[in-house]
């Protein structure tokens, strides 16, 4: 009898410990995952002030008092101007769904990661599109701002969706709206796209307005509660 008690007491205690073992564990994810989200915030400030650096450093200097090189400057000043608002518009946007939780798993890296890419080329490409604007590179402009801009909207939904959870009923409104918007942003783009293949010269002005009034619009300032 005494036996038989000392092991129900050995089973009890072993149930206790799993029990242990798993809320530890579920601690640990979460540290883990707060702890990668801020390495990540870090290395998306990081990654983009190099490319502002990058795009600074590129503006040549003028050459004397050259009147021709002068202007220039200017016009490369002037890239650099609208390349900075852009790639900070999406900077403020990525920043404000991260914001939006306190941890984040390797689905949402990954795609941070893609959108760091995508953004990286908006520069060289914007660069590109103001001094030559030709169709072939108003239109490759609009497909990488169409590409970041997805991908921007996408993490979004995916930030909604960690905070809200997957199966209730705000959840799928907001699932709802988000795709809406993803759609529209989709159709939006594709027809700056086919404007910039007909119109190049006229898009240009679209492309470059865009994200400079974006990023100076005032925002809802309903607060946002963090999760």
């Amino acid at each position: 009898m005494r036996k038989f008690f000392l092991r129900r007491r050995n089973i009890k205690i072993s149930e206790e410990n799993i029990a242990e073992y798993h809320r530890r564990t579920e601690e640990m994810q979460k540290k883990r995952h707060s702890y990668l989200k801020q390495r990540l915030e870090a290395l998306n400030d990081g990654i983009i002030a190099i490319i502002i650096t990058i795009m600074v450093l590129e503006v040549p200097l003028p050459n004397g008092q050259n009147i021709a090189s002068y202007y220039n400057f200017l016009g490369s000043l002037s890239v650099f101007l609208v390349s900075f608002f852009v790639v900070a518009n999406f900077w403020y946007e990525l920043g404000q769904s991260l914001a939006l939780v306190d941890e984040i798993d390797k689905g949402i890296i990954i795609f941070d990661f893609v959108f760091l890419a995508t953004l990286s080329l908006l520069p060289i490409l914007t660069k590109w599109m103001m001094h030559n604007p030709s169709q072939l590179a108003v239109v490759n402009y609009g497909i990488v701002y169409m590409v970041a801009n997805l991908l921007k909207t996408w993490l979004a939904h995916s930030q909604f969706r960690k905070v809200l959870g997957a199966k209730n009923n705000i959840s799928e409104m907001m699932t709802k709206v988000i795709i809406g918007r993803f759609v529209l942003t989709a159709i939006f783009n594709l027809l700056l796209i086919v404007a910039a293949y007909f119109y190049p010269q006229i898009t240009l002005y679209a492309y470059l307005a865009l994200p400079i009034i974006d990023f100076f619009f005032p925002e809802d300032k309903a607060p946002q509660k963090k999760f």
